[in-house]
Order: structure tokens, then C-alpha cells, then sequence
């Protein structure tokens, strides 16, 4: 192991203002962590890109980008041992210049662009809209394809989150926005659901809700809402009103976007997933897994087509959004068999259906919106 020093300030091109002891750090790195380290040092000060960025951010500027591991190292340390200069000073240093949602800086690394995006940037914004609002988040996940995991290089974040006001807003004669929006740099959409409005939508088995909350992408949870949630949520699921979404999902797609010659591969995604999650409520009558691999392997039993799918969710993950690919012929009369079946039984899907009271959302309404009066807020 090999002791080295790292200045702050260079490291996060931060203009400190005042002297204190957490300017220059101390970490321990591997020996391979180290060499790996002087031999990147030696190489960014040999680049034109280092003259470029030396004055403004620092030499070490390129840990950033180029070292991410070690630069886990010194913001894990930095987090623990001095918070309040990574949430009052680093963090909103980074989010006003946009250091980690710069097209210009990350084009060349969007992995790591995509880390530093969700551990934070989300995060920072997700602490804005709280104190810009009044608001608490009890709830906040990643939606759409990257919470299905098939991505493409330029998928943008969608950010979904659950909200709740203080006590005295539910108090009020006049119907309050129950919505929250936020768009930063044109990649990360935000969209919040105020908390009654939420167990509303769950009460009545909204489809988007549910995947909401068991989405594998998470940013904020609170853990109290979260162990109440999952206790109750199996009970107002209804496995008609989910065939239908994911019917009328399929059917969408297939009218707008795959009766062309060049087929899209994020439609065609779109259409399979959708064909799938009825196959898996026909079977199962609950609600079929967000990521769509744990779908694809519980319910398609030919390996050959699962080949098929994994393949094109390889080729989707590599490309961008708009990108064309031909699709398996196999797979595509694979889909729409299943497509023509469940256009035909939807109407007659009725499977028994116990439906829930709402005493539990109530009292988790009234709990959570009454936290911060017991100093949880």
C-alpha cells in the first residue's frame, strides 16, 4: 500500500477560500492503484487537453474521469470526515458549473458520465426540489429503460419520485398541484407525485405506480414508507386492469412505430416487453419484475429466443437511441403470436380479484405527513 497525498482543491477545482485541514488528504492506494496513478499523471501532463483545463481545475482534474476508483477513495474518505464541506461546498460547487453532465468533458466516457449523473447529480437536484418546495421525498427511482436495463449510450434519466407536504397543506379548501416537474441539462427529467395523490393511484392499481415502487434503480428511499409500502402494495394489485396497460403498451408501439420497413430497436423493446408482462400476469397474476432480463428468463422458455433477445439488448446498450438494427425474423413472429393471443383473451381475462380497503393508505398518509411534527423532517 503506498501513502499519498491529494490536494482538494485541485482534485474538485474548488477555489477554497480559507485554509483548513481537509485542503490535502491522505489516502492509501494500492500498489497497483499508484502506478496506475503516476503513469496517468505523467500522460495528462503530456496532453494538450491538461493545458486546457490546467488553470481553471487543477492537474488532478483527470482523476475524475480517468481514475474513478480513486476518486471513489477520496470522496468516500472526504464524505465521512468532513460532510459538511462535500455537501456545502463540493456539491454545490459541481452542480453550478455541471462538471458531470458536460457533453464537452464525458462524451469520450459515458459509464462514468452515467455514475457520477446518478450518484450526483440526481441526488443534488433531488435535495434542491425538497428545499425549493417544502416538501419531503419519501421515494425516489429511475424509470423507463434504464430501470428495464436496456439503455442506449444516450438514454436520458427518468426520474421518478413520491413526495409529501407538511401537515397543514392537506388542510386547505382549495385543491392544491399535486405534481412536480423538473428538466436539467435535457438528459435528467424529473416528475414527482404528491404522497395522496400516489396512494390514490396505487389504491386504484395503477401500473405506473407499482413499477415505480419496485423499481431496481433507487436514489432515495425512506426506509419507514418503504417497509409499509411493500407490506400492503400485493393487496391493491389487480391483474386485469395490468393486462390491459401492457396490451394497450404492445398495441401502441405496433401502430406507430414497427409497421415500417427498418425497425427500431427501442420500439421493438418497447413492444416485446410489453407482450411478455401479459404472458407473465396470465401465469402469475402479480406484477411482472421491472428488469426486463428477469422477465425474459422466467417466461420464455425457448433458450434460442432468449439468445435472440439478449442479443438485441446488447446491440441497443452499444448503440444510441435512434440506432436501426435488423431484428431476428424469429423473434419478431415469436412476439407477435404472443401479441395475437393476449389480443384475444384480454377481454376475457378476469381472473378473482380481493379489493383492499383503504385504512393502511390512509394511515400511512397521515404518518408521513405528519413526520416532521416528531422531528423526522
Amino acid at each position: 500500500m503506498k501513502k499519498c497525498n491529494f490536494n482538494i482543491e485541485a482534485c474538485f477545482g474548488i477555489p477554497f477560500d480559507y485554509e483548513n485541514w481537509y485542503e490535502d488528504m491522505e489516502i492509501e492506494l494500492t500498489d497497483e492503484q499508484f502506478e496506475r496513478y503516476l503513469k496517468m499523471l505523467e500522460k495528462w501532463k503530456q496532453s494538450d487537453e491538461w493545458k486546457k483545463w490546467d488553470m481553471e481545475n487543477g492537474e488532478d482534474f483527470f482523476i475524475r474521469r480517468d481514475l474513478p476508483d480513486i476518486y471513489q477513495i477520496i470522496r468516500s474518505r472526504l464524505q465521512v470526515y468532513a460532510p459538511q464541506v462535500w455537501d456545502e461546498r463540493i456539491i454545490p460547487y459541481l452542480d453550478q458549473i455541471n462538471i458531470f453532465t458536460s457533453n464537452e468533458m464525458w462524451e469520450s466516457c459515458p459509464s462514468y458520465k452515467a455514475e457520477m449523473i446518478e450518484q450526483l447529480t440526481i441526488p443534488v437536484s433531488l435535495r434542491k426540489i425538497e428545499e425549493e418546495n417544502d416538501v419531503k421525498i419519501l421515494l425516489a427511482v429511475e424509470s423507463g429503460s434504464r430501470a428495464w436495463g436496456f439503455e442506449s449510450k444516450d438514454s436520458d434519466w427518468d426520474v421518478r419520485f413520491i413526495y409529501v407536504h407538511r401537515p397543514e397543506w392537506y388542510f386547505k379548501v382549495n385543491e392544491q398541484p399535486d405534481v412536480i416537474g423538473r428538466m436539467y441539462n435535457d438528459e435528467v427529467d424529473m416528475v414527482g407525485w404528491e404522497l395522496r395523490k400516489a396512494l390514490s393511484l396505487l389504491k386504484k392499481s395503477n401500473t405506473s405506480m407499482l413499477e415505480w415502487l419496485n423499481s431496481p434503480k433507487i436514489y432515495m428511499i425512506d426506509a419507514d414508507f418503504a417497509e409499509r409500502i411493500r407490506q400492503i402494495e400485493s393487496k391493491y394489485f389487480n391483474p386485469t386492469r395490468a393486462m390491459y396497460h401492457y396490451n394497450h403498451i404492445y398495441n401502441k408501439h405496433n401502430e406507430r412505430y414497427l409497421q415500417r420497413e427498418e425497425c427500431n430497436m427501442k420500439r421493438f423493446l418497447y413492444y416485446l416487453r410489453g407482450v411478455l408482462a401479459c404472458r407473465w400476469i396470465e401465469q402469475r397474476k402479480t406484477l411482472p419484475p421491472v428488469a426486463f432480463e428477469e422477465l425474459v428468463d422466467a417466461v420464455v422458455e425457448d433458450a434460442s429466443i432468449r439468445e435472440a433477445i439478449r442479443s438485441l439488448i446488447e446491440i441497443k446498450k452499444s448503440g444510441t437511441e435512434c440506432s436501426i438494427a435488423v431484428v431476428d425474423r424469429e423473434l419478431i413472429a415469436y412476439a407477435q403470436q404472443l401479441a395475437d393471443y393476449y389480443n384475444k383473451i384480454v377481454n376475457e381475462f378476469r381472473p378473482q380479484h380481493e379489493r383492499a380497503t383503504t385504512d393502511a393508505l390512509d394511515a400511512i398518509l397521515f404518518d408521513m405527513s405528519h413526520a416532521s411534527v416528531r422531528g423526522k423532517r
